[in-house]
């Protein structure tokens, strides 16, 4: 099993979609089955950052690793909570509302505003 130090691949500022791609390939370049992602140092993870991270790491079946992190700060660990707590497939958040309105399209969204108007 490796450690991998997050911030000294990807930095102290996780702000993007291709930062997490980045980090993927390094994992799978490692060539190590099982790997440690240590989060010690890393100040911020953006939600773009938080969604592709598990989009990569959690969904990705064909990754041919497994994956544990460690040292994860409370906000990060929160925000990656966050994403995951809407990954169902569903398009909705779990545990929201029911009554919340998603439109499927411009058209749809247009149709309910007119309903709003007086």
């Amino acid at each position: 099993m490796r450690t991998i130090n997050v911030r000294e691949i990807a930095g102290s500022n996780l702000v993007s979609r291709p930062t997490a791609k980045d980090l993927l390939d390094f994992v799978k370049n490692t060539g190590t089955p099982e790997v440690v992602l240590d989060f010690s140092g890393v100040e911020f993870a953006s939600r773009s950052f938080a969604d592709e991270f598990y989009n990569l790491f959690h969904l990705n079946t064909e990754r041919g690793f497994k994956f544990t992190m460690i040292n994860v700060p409370v906000d990060i660990d929160a925000m990656l909570k966050a994403v995951a707590s809407t990954q169902d497939g569903s398009g909705k958040d779990k545990g929201v509302d029911a009554n919340i309105y998603r439109p499927k399209d411009m058209n749809d969204l247009d149709a309910c505003f007119s309903t709003l108007l007086i």
